[in-house]
């Protein structure tokens, strides 16, 4: 049934122990079906997903170390002393960081404070704009009831004139 020749070496990509492995054929024998169908759960064994586990702090010993067999598994591990060295370098840390934080704060304040007084010179801006143009306006009123009563009293004086209307004296 199988070919009595062997296959022609084939340049691969894969290292030579592959060729070393014999050759996948179909196998002549039937498979119980239950057993080996593609979607059973029983015949292929896939690995779980990697689940990181914390893994322990090269400072902090392991807790086997620390902990007897039969001591209470709640405790926690007691952590190792840390020499002057580390805590000089975590408080060196600790105040480059709130030393970072407090630039921040202040870089964030300053831009803050430079946002809201351009809002209040936009706004002042605004507001002398408003009014310029109700002086405006009201100047324009005023010129309009001027040459209302300026027209108005050549009207009456051409009246008068011409003894339509009667002037009135005083009393």
């Amino acid at each position: 049934m199988e070919d009595p020749t062997p296959p022609t070496p084939v340049p691969q990509k894969r290292p030579l122990e592959d060729d070393l492995a014999p050759a996948v054929s179909t196998p002549v024998k039937a498979i119980n079906s239950a057993a080996s169908t593609p979607l059973s759960v029983r015949s292929v064994q896939t690995p779980s997903p990697f689940k990181p586990t914390a893994t322990p702090n090269t400072t902090a010993p392991s807790s086997s170390d620390n902990v007897p067999a039969s001591s209470n598994a709640a405790q926690p591990a007691k952590r190792r002393k840390l020499t002057q060295k580390e805590k000089d370098d975590q408080k060196l840390e600790k105040e480059a960081k709130a030393k970072a934080r407090a630039e921040k704060k202040a870089h964030k304040e300053a831009e803050d404070k430079l946002k809201e007084e351009e809002k209040q010179k936009k706004a002042d801006e605004r507001e002398e704009k408003r009014r310029q143009k109700e002086e405006e306006q009201q100047q324009k009123e005023e010129e309009k009831a001027k040459k209302e009563r300026v027209s108005l009293n050549l009207v009456r004086t051409a009246q008068t004139a011409s003894g339509m209307i009667p002037v009135l004296t005083q009393l």
